[in-house]
């Protein structure tokens, strides 16, 4: 079972290495970005270093002092890594990796769009929502880390960060892809009970809401 979960860590390094070499501009076009039905107009907060930084500011305080840390800046992804050779951590290689998506060049392997513009509280403006993968440690653990940025005067603001386990409203976890009429809609991707370690075979279109600055489950459908 070690082997097993070695090779699947090596498997997702790779896999992220292969997407963050294929970086470019986001494409307007292909990426799920909502447009907002109304007369008027706000243009797109520049996904930049300042959100970057907000979302690096997280994981240093969650993560950081604990032992080694290291960043690669991609043409796609930022890659953070914290790695331990203490005692609290015997048997783990790294504690966390984490990736942040500089644009949707990576979203296949997310299967998800981590980056996603639209108007999550109904002011008419357009809000922020960035998935963040991260791969913990020599026991293969994984999550998907959702943060919410609401637009206050053109201004993204760091508003709440949320486990995608914590939305899927089952054993899995929460895949968004767009926002839509005030929802964060994707999938949840959740496990049977004869599914093994890391393939789920039930889904669901799964409605998110954003409420008391907080993403709470709504609502869930069998995918067909």
């Amino acid at each position: 079972m070690k082997i097993l979960k070695t090779i699947l860590i090596l498997l997702s390094v790779f896999l992220f290495t292969s997407c963050r070499n294929t970086g470019g501009k986001q494409d307007i076009e292909t990426s799920n970005v909502d447009t907002l039905r109304t007369t008027k107009t706000h243009v797109n907060p520049q996904f930049d270093e300042n959100i970057i930084s907000k979302i690096k500011k997280h994981y240093h305080n969650k993560y950081g002092g604990k032992g080694e840390f290291n960043e690669q800046n991609t043409d796609s992804t930022y890659e953070l890594s914290y790695r331990y050779d203490g005692t609290d951590y015997d048997n783990d290689f790294f504690h966390d990796m984490i990736y942040i998506a500089k644009n949707d060049s990576c979203k296949d392997f997310f299967a998800l769009n981590p980056i996603i513009y639209g108007d999550l509280n109904n002011d008419m403006s357009q809000d922020l929502v960035v998935t963040v993968h991260i791969e913990g440690g020599g026991n293969a653990n994984w999550d998907n880390e959702i943060f919410v940025f609401l637009n206050e005067n053109d201004k993204l603001i760091f508003t709440n960060v949320t486990s995608s386990r914590d939305l899927a409203d089952c054993e899995g976890t929460f895949l968004p892809k767009k926002i839509e009429s005030g929802y964060l809609i994707g999938n949840s991707s959740c496990f049977g009970s004869d599914d093994n370690l890391w393939s789920p075979s039930i889904n669901y279109i799964t409605k998110v809401k954003l409420e008391s600055h907080k993403l709470v489950f709504k609502s869930k459908v069998k995918a067909k």
